[in-house]
């Protein structure tokens, strides 16, 4: 579209300038600018997700463990006997039977099923080869006694990776449950 302009009576036309910047990328000083950038968002981002990562593994481990338990208990109304589980902290295992003190080391935790006896039972174990960088200290086991479900010893299992950790407390009742030490939230009861 071409402009006039009337000056002194006449038509003139008014010159078009052309102002098209032609964009042929980013200079190196933008480059740089938005690599510092994400330098600084990453590095505020990196311990959360660590953070993170560790509850996640404790939250796993804890709630196969605290299953684990619970099954235990169930398993002796059942069965109408009583139910012995097995902690070792130095080979990092939890298991339960109704022979008591099975070494859940060696897989010897079984419940027979469908008439199967001996080593044709199922494996009942939570081992820490399913959770590295995941510790457990506590008691040596207890045993779910029968008609009640009551603990012949009670005591807590807690599990530990980094600064997260949760603990299976097992009351003289045989009450489980599975509550947050350290008083936060991870989406449980403080102890």
């Amino acid at each position: 579209m071409k402009y006039m302009w009337l000056s002194m009576g006449r038509a003139e036309r008014k010159p078009q300038r052309h102002f098209q910047r032609y964009n042929q990328g980013v200079t190196l000083v933008e480059m740089m600018i938005v690599v510092v950038i994400l330098g600084i968002v990453a590095s505020i981002a990196v311990p959360s997700f660590n953070s993170y990562f560790e509850r996640e593994r404790v939250k796993r481990a804890a709630e196969d463990i605290y299953g684990l338990v619970l099954q235990a208990k169930a398993e002796g109304p059942i069965r109408d006997a009583d139910m012995s589980v097995s902690v070792d902290t130095d080979a990092w295992c939890v298991g339960f039977s109704a022979t008591p003190n099975c070494v859940c080391a060696d897989n010897a935790c079984r419940i027979d099923v469908a008439n199967a006896t001996g080593d044709d039972g199922v494996v009942q174990v939570v081992s820490g080869t399913d959770h590295p960088d995941v510790t457990i200290a506590g008691i040596a086991g207890t045993t779910f006694e029968q008609p009640r479900g009551s603990a012949n010893t009670p005591g807590n299992i807690t599990v530990t990776s980094g600064g997260s950790s949760l603990q299976i407390q097992i009351t003289t009742e045989g009450r489980v449950r599975l509550c947050n030490p350290n008083g936060d939230s991870q989406g449980y009861d403080e102890c």
